[in-house]
């Protein structure tokens, strides 16, 4: 075997051993990533609320319940109205996954 052959094969095989860790260090870099970003988007989904979405009712409701996937703490709770006024909801209560809210005024038809 020539050297010129012998170079040109220790070249290649360095290439391929480097393209190798350079394929390894992408699957590592993925499945890092994959694994923080489940932990970055897990947040509480609402599952229920009470009344239902969309419902009509007579008179507007005492207060209000919102169940999520899992136990929540919200800092600030504000109704929106159809006018886009929005009201503080500041009497609130925590029951493992629900909030059940005091409705703070009687709420107007279309609320």
């Amino acid at each position: 075997m020539s050297t010129t052959s012998f170079l040109q094969t220790a070249s290649m095989t360095g290439q391929r051993a480097g393209r190798l860790a350079a394929g390894l260090l992408a699957v590592i870099v993925f499945l890092a990533s994959l694994a923080v970003s489940d932990q970055a988007f897990a947040h509480a989904a609402l599952i229920k609320t009470d009344p239902a979405d969309g419902a009509v009712l007579a008179q507007g409701p005492a207060q209000f319940s919102l169940t999520f996937s899992e136990p929540v703490s919200p800092l600030v709770l504000t109704l929106v109205k159809p006018d886009g006024k929005p009201v503080p909801l500041t009497s609130f209560r925590f029951s493992d996954q629900t909030v059940e809210i005091d409705n703070p005024q009687p709420l107007k038809s279309g609320t």
